[in-house]
């Protein structure tokens, strides 16, 4: 199966956000035992998101590894472990590796979709030997 880091490259919606963990020096980090849960980003959502300030955070290693940190939760939260923490309370709070927080909630009329901050999950439950990937439909800038 390979590690979160190997199954994001292998996928052809992850490049951008692959480059990004090379650029940030964190491969051998998501390459090692974990487990990490990451909210990758897909192409589509960077190439049409507010790439200026995605290219303007790329020019300051510490504030790319912070952003890209910002994607990444210690443990391993597959869709149903999030659904279940969703029905005792409203919100489920998740520390990234950067130490910030990410707000995961449902949305929708029928609370059909999960919200991470304020992207929604495109596909989710890609399972790695050391942890999980969601895509997400916009790169979560950290407060």
């Amino acid at each position: 199966m390979g590690s979160v880091i190997d199954l994001m490259s292998s996928s052809g919606k992850m490049k951008i956000v692959t480059d990004a963990i090379k650029s940030a020096q964190m491969v051998d980090l998501l390459k090692s035992d974990g487990p990490f849960t990451v909210f990758a980003p897909i192409d589509l959502a960077v190439a049409q998101g507010p790439a200026g300030k995605f290219r303007d955070v790329r020019g300051d290693r510490e504030q790319f590894q912070l952003l890209v940190k910002y994607h990444i939760v210690k443990g391993s939260y597959t869709t149903s472990l999030i659904q279940e923490s969703l029905k005792k309370k409203n919100h489920l709070e998740l520390e990234t590796l950067c130490g910030k927080k990410l707000i995961l909630k449902y949305s929708g009329f029928f609370r059909s979709h999960i919200k991470v901050n304020e992207a929604s999950i495109v596909s989710s439950d890609l399972l790695a030997d050391n942890g999980i990937v969601h895509t997400i439909d916009t790169v979560l800038f950290p407060p």
